[in-house]
């Protein structure tokens, strides 16, 4: 489950770093186990502040990097 974990991490990570740039490459994508699904991240509530965005906008934002990516 640490592979997928790191995988996941990694991908979210490379999301980030496309839609807001290299200053954003070193943000911990928050990847955790669930208990309503495998993993979750919460990277766009903790990014909310920072940016200046409602955390669904960056969710959504993140997501539409995250969608060419054979686990999601």
């Amino acid at each position: 489950m640490a592979d997928l974990q790191a995988a996941l991490t990694a991908d979210v990570g490379a999301a980030l770093t496309a839609e807001f740039g290299t200053g954003y490459a070193d943000t911990d994508p928050l990847i955790r186990p669930s208990a309503f699904a495998d993993f979750q991240s919460n990277v766009a509530l903790a990014l909310a502040k920072r940016l200046g965005m409602p955390p669904r906008e960056i969710a959504g934002l993140i997501a539409g990097r995250l969608g060419g990516s054979p686990m999601f």
